[in-house]
């Protein structure tokens, strides 16, 4: 999976490298046009990077990256659910208008998350805790939020044969967290790893 901004200079040639060679093409960062996303999504583009983030916000007039990942049928997008990246309310906005299938929860985890002038940098979120973020925020029950963090991506990538939910024949990569969703165990094909929390 790459991100790109297809405005910039030789995206559309980029876009048709990474369809041509099987990877998946994301938007993010961008300043695209609602059109530009449009075009790029009969292209073969997949799936929208930090939505509402380092993008221009959604405007009546000229939904640009937003409104493209919020309507269109053959986008995902992924969201950081910290509660500061995006306002809960509008996770729950995001959410309730793509529907569970299409969102996917990412944590963007670094070790420091702001600039020096103030500006978002990363997140300090582990996926457990956006998990549980995203139940709050939206409203939403545990099996579709992990969901968004297990099959979803899963499928993004092409992998759901062997990863994203609990099969026989699939990889056992699995995560066992108690009743607050505190990671207890992973396991990473069949071998129990304690968790450095």
């Amino acid at each position: 999976m790459m991100t790109f901004a297809p405005e910039c200079k030789n995206g559309l040639k980029l876009l048709a490298f990474l369809v041509k060679h099987g990877i998946v093409p994301a938007i993010g960062h961008s300043q695209a046009t609602y059109k530009e996303v449009e075009e790029c999504a009969k292209k073969g583009l997949k799936h929208v990077t930090h939505l509402f983030n380092a993008m221009p916000g959604f405007d009546h007039s000229e939904p640009g990256l937003i409104g493209a990942a919020l309507n269109s049928k053959k986008l995902t997008f992924d969201i950081i659910a910290d509660g500061i990246h995006v306002h809960p309310a509008t996770l729950k906005f995001a959410i309730r208008t793509k529907g569970v299938d299409g969102v996917i929860l990412i944590s963007d985890n670094v070790c420091k998350m702001r600039l020096p002038d103030g500006g978002l940098a990363g997140s300090v979120l582990n996926l457990n805790q956006a998990v549980k973020n995203v139940m709050k925020f939206a409203d939403i029950d545990l099996q579709d939020a992990v969901k968004m963090a297990t099959i979803n991506p899963a499928k993004l990538l092409g992998i759901q044969d062997r990863k994203g939910s609990l099969q026989v024949g699939k990889d056992a990569d699995i995560v066992i967290f108690d009743d607050n969703l505190k990671v207890k165990y992973t396991i990473v094909k069949g071998n129990i790893i304690t968790p450095l929390l």
